[in-house]
């Protein structure tokens, strides 16, 4: 075998899994069925969303959404004034400043037109810019885009 021959060979058999192979070789198999996208079925909410607490009279704010949050919070003078004092439980709740023993009332609200019940613990937030913390356990069907918003704020 000539030098060049050799080579070419020895090239041919060392790229033969990276070369194409010929469509008459493989045979062709149905394209797989397309599966529903879950997230094609779930509203957009965003780090902020006006929400509509079911109070009498209804009270719409807007409230901060925190996915690192299990529960949801409200402030403690704004639950009582809107009549949800009736405690369910209490529980202990660790943030930064350490741990605590909050009351949990439950309260039904709206959140981008879908009603909710959920639970919520009572916190001192009259010094936060929101009185209303949205945590995971009310976020349910919802996807979170943390981006900042553009444009006016969405309505309920």
């Amino acid at each position: 075998m000539k030098p060049f021959a050799a080579v070419l060979a020895v090239s041919l058999f060392l790229l033969s899994p990276w070369l194409p192979v010929s469509s008459q070789a493989v045979p062709k198999t149905a394209a797989a069925p397309k599966t529903a996208d879950p997230c094609q079925s779930k509203a957009v909410i965003h780090a902020v969303e006006p929400v509509i607490l079911l109070s009498k009279p209804p009270l719409r704010l807007m409230a901060r959404v925190d996915t690192g949050a299990t529960l949801s919070s409200i402030d403690q003078q704004l639950a009582l004034k809107l009549g949800f004092n009736q405690t369910i439980r209490k529980i202990s709740v660790r943030n930064a400043h350490g741990t605590t023993l909050r009351q949990v009332v439950k309260i039904p609200f709206l959140l981008k037109g879908q009603k909710r019940m959920a639970e919520f613990t009572l916190a001192e937030r009259g010094n936060l810019d929101y009185s209303v913390l949205l945590g995971r356990s009310s976020l349910n069907g919802f996807l979170v885009d943390p981006g900042p918003l553009t444009g006016p704020l969405p309505g309920p």
